[in-house]
């Protein structure tokens, strides 16, 4: 597992939306070992366009996206977009069978 936290990211995150950020990393890495067999996972976050970005990248199986992923997945996925909304943000989920699957969190 990989962390790259660039510098400024976190500047000025209260603690309830660090506490949902670190739940939606938390839930995704799990995710990854448990359910996409993952040998590696990166995490990241940054500031993009005066948001502050978490992305979860793992090297894992991935699944079928289908029309939305929120929409067809798991109860994981729903809570991890719930937190998001919680703090003014959304998620985004991007995977392909055989390579992987990206979780980006924008707030």
């Amino acid at each position: 597992c990989e962390v790259r936290v660039a510098p400024g990211a976190a500047a000025g995150i209260g603690p309830p939306v660090a506490h949902e950020l670190l739940r939606i990393a938390q839930e995704s890495v799990r995710n990854a070992f448990r359910h996409g067999d993952a040998a590696s996972v990166a995490i990241s976050l940054e500031r993009r366009d005066g948001r502050v970005e978490l992305r979860i990248e793992d090297d894992g199986r991935g699944f079928e996206v289908g029309g939305t992923a929120l929409a067809g997945g798991g109860l994981g996925l729903k809570i991890m977009a719930f937190r998001a909304g919680q703090s003014g943000g959304r998620l985004h989920v991007e995977s392909v069978p055989g390579r992987g699957t990206t979780v980006t969190c924008r707030i």
